[in-house]
């Protein structure tokens, strides 16, 4: 049975449709969209619909003429199975597509994946490599001693089975922010990740934030409302003018996509914000806990002399940081071992300064 494209009023601007999908997280999706971003530009003949849920399509900034970008609703129309075949016949009569390209390989988009299948739409699933994730978490990134695949690897594979190679692809998404103050760097600080493991303590990184505002820096605080945007605005009331708490505006993902494009370099744990920082192209300081650069999540702009981790060989414990710590008595000692101090050495490299 061939793809039922019944859609009349087809744009003739191009040869052919791929639906790509990634949903979540939000680090994920930022990683995805260099690769996407040099797929429309070396295929300007190929339309890619790209779609994930809210409020990730405000990531998707300076898109190319040939990206559409679609948002489900999961919670909603596109909730569970029945949901996902509904959103792909949706896209099918809309679209038109000739492939999908499943980027996330989770039960949504596998459902979406086997109607694609049924109705003549060919399919191509990323291969996360969890069985080298599995050894590399069992031997020890020390005793392992190799760097898996890259995400952007892994996505970039996707499109070139399916015979669009990106070819090469750019971390940075935006120009940079134009300079118009008294060039004092500005240095942007996103303490807090999704699970504990991830994440500098904040007793530390405040320490981290004295130190730099300490030395005249410009800083701006990146966390999401409630508790983390108390915990930012504190430090910015205690630390004066130069210490801004960017979860008090809530400028959205696209706002702070943009005010890290003027930023001379970002602090971030192993998290969205370490990705959007090198989206928009931005020197990233990256702070690692329980989890490895091994695994393949590092961001383009983290130099490896930008990395702060500590080096027992328990790490990493897990791929996301979501399970418990292995030593007893000293828990997240991969964390509270690293200085404040290292930190902000590593800050001075990226400016330069050492």
């Amino acid at each position: 049975m061939g793809p039922e494209n019944n859609r009349k009023d087809r744009d003739k601007r191009y040869d052919t449709t791929l639906i790509a999908v990634r949903f979540s997280a939000m680090g994920d999706v930022a990683i995805s969209i260099p690769v996407v971003y040099a797929v429309c530009r070396r295929w300007p003949g190929v339309r890619i619909v790209m779609v994930t849920r809210r409020p990730m399509d405000s990531l998707f900034v300076n898109r190319p003429e040939n990206l559409t970008v679609v948002t489900a609703d999961l919670k909603g129309r596109d909730k569970g199975v029945a949901g996902m075949l509904r959103l792909m016949k949706r896209l099918n009569s809309e679209y038109g597509p000739s492939a999908l390209i499943d980027l996330h390989n989770v039960i949504r988009s596998r459902v979406m994946g086997l109607w694609a299948r049924l109705h003549g739409i060919k399919t191509w699933r990323i291969d996360k490599g969890r069985g080298e994730k599995k050894a590399l978490i069992k031997a020890g990134a020390k005793a392992f001693g190799r760097q898996l695949a890259t995400t952007t690897e892994r996505y970039a594979r996707v499109f070139a089975m399916a015979g669009y190679d990106p070819g090469r692809v750019s971390p940075g998404i935006m120009e940079r922010g134009e300079r118009t103050d008294d060039g004092t760097a500005r240095i942007g600080v996103a303490p807090f990740a999704a699970h504990k493991g991830k994440a500098y303590p904040p007793e530390l990184m405040e320490r981290v934030v004295a130190d730099l505002a300490g030395r005249g820096y410009r800083i701006w605080l990146f966390g999401a409302p409630g508790d983390e945007q108390k915990v930012l605005d504190r430090w910015a009331e205690k630390y004066g003018e130069r210490v801004v708490s960017v979860a008090s505006l809530r400028p959205g993902l696209g706002g702070e996509l943009e005010l890290m494009s003027y930023l001379d370099v970002m602090v971030a744990m192993d998290s969205g914000n370490m990705h959007m920082a090198s989206l928009a192209g931005t020197p990233v300081v990256s702070v690692w806990g329980a989890t490895h650069p091994y695994a393949g999540f590092a961001a383009a702009t983290a130099r490896e002399d930008l990395r702060v981790e500590c080096g027992l060989a328990c790490r990493p414990c897990s791929v996301f940081g979501n399970k418990p710590c292995r030593l007893k008595g000293e828990e997240y000692a991969c964390l509270r071992r690293i200085k404040p101090k290292e930190i902000t050495e590593a800050v001075e490299r990226a400016l330069g300064k050492k």
